[in-house]
């Protein structure tokens, strides 16, 4: 499990699929996908920060796997 910032998480993630802009969908959208719910989305005043494990659980959840 690692808890990153923003800028890390799509860092480390690209090869995945995963763009600026789909993230940033996502975080506005995080209470009706899962996401905040879920605690894969953390935000400490203006910084965001990503739960991977959980974000990921969540991605698998909603069928972004298939």
């Amino acid at each position: 499990m690692a808890i990153l910032r923003y800028n890390k998480f799509l860092e480390q993630y690209r090869d995945r699929g995963l763009t600026d802009g789909s993230l940033r969908w996502e975080i506005f959208n995080a209470e009706k996908n899962g996401l905040q719910q879920s605690g894969a989305l953390i935000r400490k005043g203006n910084r965001v920060f990503l739960d991977d494990d959980r974000y990921w659980n969540v991605y698998m959840r909603s069928g972004g796997g298939s």
